[in-house]
């Protein structure tokens, strides 16, 4: 063990050093952060020595402490963390050991200060820098990734005398002849953000039925009819209430991330869904000319509206439902971004022009956009 000056000599230095790490935390806090999470490795091909003032030729063992490893001759350091600024340094979680015999030295805290060369840690409590690189390390800010190839072990004058001390070697420590190291390490790579573009709908259109009760009602005895016009479409027999309709798109502008959000979406369309049930006096209900309004401030699906249930009355451009689209995903397929399912309500314009046959508030049938962005 060393003696009692030598541990009082090192106890003063280990207070200075930590006063350093204080003040060096502090000036770290202060100014902005230039550490960041790393991926890499530092790789140490051990030498080995029968005898001689080596540390394996006096019988030392170096081994690696979890999550550093080794295999045979290799250690191998995960390096968990790049400072790439000033004063650029490598960290890693993994520690390594120094056995001899029943006497064991651990260093910890293991950091490579790139720009002196030097790999440091706490030497059994004591923080020195241990190993010498004996290679210059390749530091790429702008990539975010540091670099060194074959560098040539040599243990410090400080680290040398501490180890002989500790593990009771007979014989001063030869400073070379420890091994090689190699480093590789990147700082995870951000990605880009990508931009917010403006951009014509070029085709797409709207998928809805308006209401499955309402079909089922003018189709139910004595039945009614619907009809589709005008470049309408149906999914089905439109004398069957499962039919629901759509409506090709005529124009409209998309602005959002192109695979990503929708902030703003703005598509009209063609086409006109027309029923009538005369048994029960309603002799015409026309919804044309559909459209779609997404954006910050709400959405809407808006359409002419004609109705002669009773007097006929007769509408342009209502906003007849209210839809519901946070939280539904845009599902994107190429440059064609679809909105499936979005909730629908019947505004009180759509109710008052629907000459109040349903109330505001209503749950209609959700509805389909696509859009392909140009």
């Amino acid at each position: 063990m060393m003696d009692r000056k030598r541990l009082n000599e090192r106890g003063t230095i280990a207070l200075g050093i930590a006063i350093c790490a204080l003040a060096c935390t502090w000036l770290l806090t202060a100014s902005p952060a230039l550490a960041a999470s790393a991926h890499g490795s530092a790789e140490l091909k051990l030498a080995q020595h029968d005898k001689g003032r080596s540390l394996s030729g006096q019988g030392v063992s170096i081994l690696a402490g979890a999550p550093a490893q080794k295999t045979g001759a290799l250690l191998s350091l995960p390096i968990t963390s790049l400072e790439l600024g000033a004063a650029p340094s490598a960290g890693s979680d993994g520690s390594i050991s120094f056995k001899r015999g029943k006497r064991t030295v651990a260093l910890t805290g293991v950091r490579l200060d790139l720009a002196a060369g030097t790999l440091n840690g706490s030497l059994d409590g004591e923080q020195l820098a241990v190993f010498r690189l004996g290679a210059p390390v390749s530091v790429n800010a702008a990539t975010g990734t540091v670099s060194l190839v074959g560098g040539s072990l040599r243990l410090t004058s400080a680290a040398a005398t501490a180890l002989q001390e500790e593990l009771g070697l007979e014989r001063a420590l030869l400073r070379n002849g420890i091994g090689m190291i190699w480093l590789s390490a990147q700082q995870p790579v951000s990605p880009k953000p990508h931009p917010t573009v403006t951009r014509s709908v070029v085709s797409g259109g709207i998928a809805w039925g308006f209401k499955a009760s309402w079909r089922g009602y003018v189709l139910s005895p004595p039945a009614g009819s619907q009809e589709v016009l005008g470049g309408a479409t149906a999914t089905g027999p439109l004398t069957s209430p499962a039919t629901t309709f759509g409506f090709p798109r005529t124009g409209g502008s998309f602005t959002g991330v192109l695979g990503g959000t929708v902030d703003a979406l703005a598509l009209t369309s063609s086409g006109t869904v027309k029923w009538a049930k005369p048994a029960h006096g309603i002799n015409e209900v026309r919804f044309s000319d559909l459209a779609i309004e997404v954006g910050s401030g709400g959405s809407w699906l808006i359409g002419d509206v004609r109705t002669e249930i009773g007097p006929p009355a007769e509408a342009d451009d209502v906003r007849i439902a209210e839809l519901k689209t946070t939280g539904v995903t845009p599902a994107w397929s190429g440059s064609t971004v679809t909105l499936a399912n979005v909730p629908a309500t019947l505004t009180s314009e759509g109710a008052a022009s629907f000459s109040g046959f349903y109330e505001a508030g209503e749950e209609l049938d959700p509805v389909t956009i696509t859009a392909a962005v140009g």
